[in-house]
């Protein structure tokens, strides 16, 4: 069976057939993209954005990441965990938010500096 993907290693977007029962790769312009094309064809994984709610913050939200790429048909599950968290202000970036959220391996981390209402803190 042949699969197309668009190769998202750089900023060429090559365009690669792979074939996934002789695992051969065409149209890269890379190794980065032959890796890239088998694991897309394999077990896909994707970081996940969103949000989560934060309490007694200048903002009501904190956005976050996972700090690895999960398996991409984890990301619906993981986003009903991420649904439901809340974190206290302050929020510093790399502070952990859920950690090994549904034991993915990845931890969900906030990517923004949050301060607490009616604190003169500067970051």
């Amino acid at each position: 069976m042949r699969k197309n993907v668009i190769c998202l290693c750089c900023p060429r977007s090559c365009r690669i057939v792979a074939d996934t029962t002789k695992k051969v790769v065409i149209g890269n312009c890379c190794k980065m993209g032959e890796a890239f094309a088998l694991a897309e064809v394999d077990h896909p994984k994707r970081i996940l954005t969103s949000t989560v709610k934060v309490h007694n913050g200048v903002y009501d939200i904190v956005p976050v990441k996972t700090s690895y790429a999960i398996n991409r048909e984890m990301i619906k599950k993981c986003m009903d965990e991420v649904r439901i968290c809340s974190v206290e202000a302050p929020v510093h970036i790399g502070k952990v938010v859920i950690k090994n959220i549904l034991n993915t391996g990845a931890d969900l981390v906030a990517t923004m500096n949050i301060k607490q209402k009616g604190c003169t803190l500067h970051y």
